[in-house]
Parts: C-alpha cells; structure tokens; sequence
C-alpha cells in the first residue's frame, strides 16, 4: 500500500514538474553537445586516490602533475582525509579507464586507488543493531 502511494506521489510530481518545464527548443537548431572534460573522452569514472605521505597535494595542480606523468585524463573534485583525493577519471570507453587505473597504480606516489561508489549498510549475521558494518555491496557476508 505505502508503494502505490509513493507511486501516486511521485507521477503527479512529475506531472506538476514537467507542466512548469520551459518549452524544447525548436527542431531546426542542432543540439548542443554536453561539456567534455577532454575532447574525446566519452566515459567518466570517480576514484578515490590515496598518495603516499608528503609526494601529491590534492589540488588541482597537484592531480594535472599525476596525470600528465601517467597520460591519464584526470580532473581533481575533491580532497579528503589522510592524504587522499576524489578525481574525475575521462576515457573513450570502459576499456580506457581499467587500462588508465592500472598505469595510475603504478605511478610511484600512488598507494592505492578505487572507485568512488555509494556505500551500502548492512547487518551482521547477529543481527544486533551495534554491530551494523558499511560495505561496498550489501550482500558481502550474507553466504551468497
């Protein structure tokens, strides 16, 4: 019942949403191109890098050194705690970004690097509550 009722909620959303959108654009002008971070690059990918002690500032100027040293397209998003940084990885294709990941692993000041990803709780098999553990997939532990 609670789903229908979000069902119901969420169509006359978009309903009242899309009566506000402003018209399309006429059909004789050509559709703009979305921003690239590079020229060709047609896949992104966040990562999560981790540099090794007092060798890569995350920065901008910092994450452009990387990527000029490793010819991986990088764009920096933003740094976090311990010496690591969230970067925008571009390639032409999914192909392009584990070969890109695998040169980036092995630049000397890399320590580590994985993907940027949502991060979903679950319980362990006690099912007490205190023992809720955060994992990258929710069911790692579960037996299957």
């Amino acid at each position: 019942m609670k789903t229908r009722r979000h069902a119901v909620t969420l169509a006359a959303t978009v309903m009242v949403v899309g009566c506000q959108m402003p018209p399309s654009p006429s059909t004789s002008s050509p559709p703009q191109p979305a921003p690239m971070l590079s020229g060709t690059g047609a896949v992104t990918q966040q990562l999560i890098i981790k540099f090794k002690s007092h060798t890569i500032a995350c920065d901008a100027a910092g994450i452009a050194s990387v990527s000029s040293a490793t010819q991986v397209p990088l764009r920096h998003v933003r740094p976090l705690s311990g010496d690591a940084c969230v970067v925008q990885q571009v390639a032409d294709n999914a192909d392009g970004l584990s070969h890109g990941q695998e040169r980036l692993k092995q630049h000397p000041a890399i320590e580590w690097l994985d993907e940027d990803r949502m991060m979903h709780p679950f319980l362990s098999m006690g099912g007490d509550s205190r023992s809720t553990v955060i994992a990258p997939y929710a069911n790692i532990g579960s037996g299957t």
